[in-house]
């Protein structure tokens, strides 16, 4: 296993500071259980954009994510954060790796949370 780079599993939680930092790229590596090994991710960010999301228009961060070796070509799914604060609001790409059906998640309802 490649442990040169952070281990983060849940990209909604994980992404956050990334989403309200200066930084324009990271890599990331997320566990494979079934192959009991690491698989190297980048995350980029797209420009902000202004958004309407269950009637609340937001300033968001996009964050397109893909795969760092040859199959980043072929794979990629997209996260937004609130970028005032690193709040999730949406996702949208493959469920799971390389899988063929599209997933859709939307922020439905604000709750107090306790991080960053």
């Amino acid at each position: 296993m490649n442990t040169n780079n952070p281990w983060w599993q849940a990209v909604s939680y994980s992404l956050a500071k990334f989403a309200n930092s200066a930084a324009a790229t990271t890599e990331y590596q997320v566990f494979l259980i079934e192959k009991n090994d690491l698989l190297k991710t980048l995350a980029d960010k797209e420009e902000l954009a202004t958004k309407i999301l269950q009637d609340t228009e937001y300033l968001m961060q996009n964050i397109k994510i893909s795969l760092a070796e040859f199959l980043g070509n072929f794979w990629s799914e997209d996260c937004c954060f609130r970028f005032s604060d690193g709040l999730f609001l949406k996702y949208e790409g493959a469920n799971g790796l390389l899988a063929h059906l599209p997933l859709l998640l939307n922020l439905s309802k604000e709750f107090n949370r306790i991080y960053p």
